[in-house]
């Protein structure tokens, strides 16, 4: 069963607000968005499902009401702007990361696929990874991506 305490917002887009919820028993990021957008969120669902890759955030759970389609995903510990904050910031992100060239090079490599550049958009995991997710147009473009 998913829920998700909608005090605990993650993030807010132009689509969606993301969530800390609960499926089972696994923390996760609740994306809900409503049923009159979410048509567009759609290659993003399809494209997460066929994916399983370190690169790649994990998609758990989608359902959808009248009003909203939830979906949840892989919770990770924090955005790349709270990363960047000056040392003294009390929101600076402190936790593990992975080697600066490699996070570097998972930027690079998404910002030409983004619908935006900003670093509130990107996940400070060991899966730098958009909200607004990369939808690859060919198998080419999806195996380059696969393997990064």
């Amino acid at each position: 069963m998913l829920t998700f305490d909608r005090t605990k917002i993650l993030g807010i887009g132009g689509f969606a607000t993301v969530y800390e919820g609960i499926w089972g028993e696994t923390k996760v990021a609740v994306k809900r968005i409503s049923i009159e957008k979410a048509a567009s969120n759609e290659p993003e669902v399809k494209a997460l499902q066929m994916l399983d890759h370190r690169n790649v955030i994990k998609l758990f759970h989608v359902e959808e009401d009248l009003d909203f389609k939830i979906i949840a995903l892989e919770l990770c510990d924090a955005s790349l702007d709270r990363l960047f904050l000056l040392e003294d910031d009390p929101k600076k992100y402190r936790g593990p990361m992975p080697p600066e060239t490699e996070v570097l090079l998972q930027l690079a490599t998404r910002v030409h696929s983004s619908n935006g550049i900003s670093p509130s958009r990107y996940q400070a995991t060991e899966r730098a990874h958009p909200f607004g997710f990369y939808n690859p147009t060919s198998d080419d473009e999806l195996y380059y991506f696969l393997n990064i």
